[in-house]
């Protein structure tokens, strides 16, 4: 089960992603590592302009925006909202305009929990958390997806997370985008426990005849 520490790292730490890399054979040779800001920065800095703080106004009005980016803009005016309204119950300091940040506002509201007075109930604060991942990720990559059937080759993990809480009984998902044409493209495969990614047609289909041959 996903703890509230966990939970809250998913937002507010940076993501750390581990991309396949595939020899001329067809064979994948080593895991590149690669660090992204946090789900929370990187949804921040799609809803504003690089360099311009939280309460400025952007270059674009808001008719200008296109539906992508005002769902964006709704989704992280909610998940904000919420965690400043999580401070405040608990007396934590929050960040202000014009420099307003949820990363460093749920990272003090986490160490209130931690080193103060327990959560009367953490799993429907970690339920909240993680469905705000699985949002996060949907705005930034959306991708039509469904889920391996089969064990991560990295990890072995053949699980991810509680069903309850957050998660799936199946540790891999593969991902895709479709043409106006009807063909896939931008193909991709990720472990969900480990976070390694096979990146591309080729990558994901070499991990499926791997599991296809040990099967």
């Amino acid at each position: 089960m996903t703890d509230l520490s966990d939970a809250v790292d998913a937002l507010a730490e940076p993501v750390i992603e581990h991309v396949a890399q595939i020899g001329d054979d067809g064979k994948w040779l080593r895991a590149h590592t690669t660090v992204h800001p946090p789900l929370l920065r990187q949804l921040a800095d799609r809803v504003r302009p690089s360099g311009v703080p939280d309460g400025a106004g952007g270059k674009s009005s808001p008719a200008e925006r296109s539906v992508a980016d005002l769902n964006a803009l709704l989704e992280y005016a909610k998940i904000t909202t919420a965690i400043r309204s999580w401070c405040h119950k608990r007396k934590v300091k929050v960040t202000r305009p014009p420099h307003v940040d949820p990363v460093a506002d749920l990272i003090r509201w986490r160490g209130s929990v931690e080193f103060d007075t327990p959560l009367a109930d953490d799993g429907w604060h970690v339920r909240q958390l993680t469905k705000w991942v699985a949002v996060i990720e949907t705005i930034l990559n959306p991708r039509q997806a469904f889920e391996a059937d089969y064990p991560c080759p990295i990890c072995h993990a053949t699980s991810w997370g509680n069903a309850i809480d957050g998660g799936s009984t199946r540790a891999i998902v593969i991902m895709y985008q479709v043409d106006d044409k009807g063909h896939l493209f931008d193909e991709r495969a990720l472990c969900r426990p480990c976070q390694t990614v096979w990146d591309g047609h080729a990558s994901v289909m070499e991990l499926a005849e791997e599991q296809h041959e040990t099967a």
